[in-house]
């Protein structure tokens, strides 16, 4: 993340030997800092240490910047105070935060320790490959009077954006119900136009979520934890898959250090690309012009009866993976249908796939148009030879109008559920319906082995 904290401060550079202040109009005075600090009684120093990790002083690119405050007076807390002459900026490093100002483990004559162990030197200056200044556990108290003499080492620590990231686990039918697992021992994709490998059980490498300071973080999107053939299932605390995770939201640590700033979750994926259908809005995508192709995977019976806007598939290409539920009450109505051809699934493609699913009360109501005519069907147009249907139950009713002149409609009492075959040669389907033409019976069909009444 980046940060740019625009700060107000005096540039005093503890590393020139002089200062230069403007007097007096077009003449210029050189002062030692120690002349300085005695001709504007500011005998206290305190000394900054940006800890080279996160950020620099801006303008100067430097890690240590050096200011000097009268007597009795409290330390700048860099970041809100406005001081009294001149700028600077501190600019932080993408993926890090700016986490507060501590004051400097010292050795026995006062000087600042480093990390690990060896005592600042400002002769030699900063050196970035100390791991910064040793602090202490708590955060600088700026109502701290200082007074004549005193010199504090504060050091101001970065720390890596806390992040929440995801290991990839796979959906297991024994232990979660969800069929088709994944099936290779690691999956390839692209992201931020990189390629990525990963196995079962590693980070999914692209996919961590930042944890804004503040903000927190809500559950993320199905969409942004999306890989191209697989589809995100959700969110668990153990890697086998077991237990959801429902701890939404994530916020920022309270105390936030290397060791505990990000959270490692597990994301199940299935194998394919689904849309899992929960409701009725989804029911009708299945049927539309721009969804007939797609892959749908039931989660749940659900009820149509709420709508009248489900559309019949001209045709229909995708896979059904009912999982043994049941969709129930569709009506649809199609009340000028010409020299065209209707039925619920319209033609039904060789790589079409419809398993496990029971269709309960489908009524499908065409109305011919004066002077037509219409190639209507219950089902199918036609099927594909190669197209699977498997353990689908449909119980319903197709209902045509005739309008003068179009009493030719190509179906017969026996060839109407499919398109120009018997209705007996898909024994794969279990029918129980009725068909009328002009609300008089055309025929009842029913190869399920049970009444109307106990579907």
């Amino acid at each position: 993340m980046a940060k740019k904290l625009k700060i107000l401060i005096i540039a005093l550079l503890g590393a020139i030997a002089t200062i230069c202040v403007c007097v007096v109009a077009g003449c210029k005075i050189n002062y030692s800092v120690d002349e300085y600090r005695e001709k504007f009684n500011v005998p206290a120093q305190v000394t900054y240490f940006l800890n080279g990790v996160g950020g620099t002083f801006k303008g100067n690119n430097k890690y240590v910047q050096d200011l000097y405050v009268s007597d009795g007076s409290t330390a700048f807390d860099i970041g809100t105070g406005v001081l009294l002459s001149g700028s600077t900026g501190m600019e932080g490093q993408q993926g890090y935060n700016f986490t507060g100002w501590y004051e400097c483990e010292t050795d026995s004559s006062g000087t600042p320790l480093y990390k690990d162990g060896t005592s600042y030197s400002k002769a030699d200056g900063f050196k970035t490959d100390k791991g910064g200044m040793m602090r202490k556990a708590t955060p600088y108290d700026f109502n701290t009077k200082l007074k004549n003499g005193d010199h504090i080492y504060l050091c101001g620590d970065w720390y890596e954006d806390a992040r929440v990231h995801f290991k990839l686990i796979s959906v297991n039918e024994a232990v979660d119900g969800y069929k088709y697992p994944i099936t290779k021992e690691s999956i390839t994709y692209t992201k931020n136009n990189e390629k990525q490998t990963v196995k079962i059980g590693e980070e999914l490498i692209g996919y961590s979520q930042i944890i804004d300071r503040g903000v927190g973080l809500d559950k993320p999107s199905s969409s942004s934890l999306s890989i191209p053939g697989y589809t995100f299932v959700g969110f668990y605390e153990d890697e086998a898959g077991t237990k959801e995770f429902d701890g939404w939201k994530i916020n920022y640590p309270d105390n936030p250090s290397a060791e505990n700033n990000d959270i490692w979750l597990y994301a199940k994926y299935m194998e394919g690309e689904w849309t899992f259908v929960n409701n009725v809005t989804q029911v009708r995508t299945m049927f539309s012009a721009t969804g007939s192709s797609g892959n749908y995977y039931l989660m749940q019976d659900i009820d149509c009866s709420t709508t009248t806007t489900i559309k019949n598939a001209s045709k229909f290409t995708g896979h059904i993976q009912g999982n043994g539920y049941t969709i129930s009450n569709i009506n649809i109505t199609q009340d000028r249908v010409g020299n065209s051809k209707v039925s619920l699934f319209g033609d039904i493609g060789s790589i079409a796939i419809i398993e496990n699913v029971t269709f309960e009360n489908v009524n499908l109501n065409v109305t011919v148009v004066s002077n037509a005519t219409a190639d209507v069907y219950f089902l199918a147009n036609s099927v594909d030879a190669n197209a699977t249907i498997s353990n689908v139950t449909v119980q319903g009713t197709l209902n045509i109008i005739k309008n003068t002149n179009s009493s030719k409609v190509s179906l017969t009492a026996t060839k109407w559920l499919y398109g120009d075959v018997e209705n007996s040669e898909r024994s794969s389907i279990k029918v129980n319906a009725t068909c009328t033409i002009d609300n008089e019976l055309l025929d009842t069909f029913n190869n399920t082995n049970i009444n109307s009444e106990e579907l």
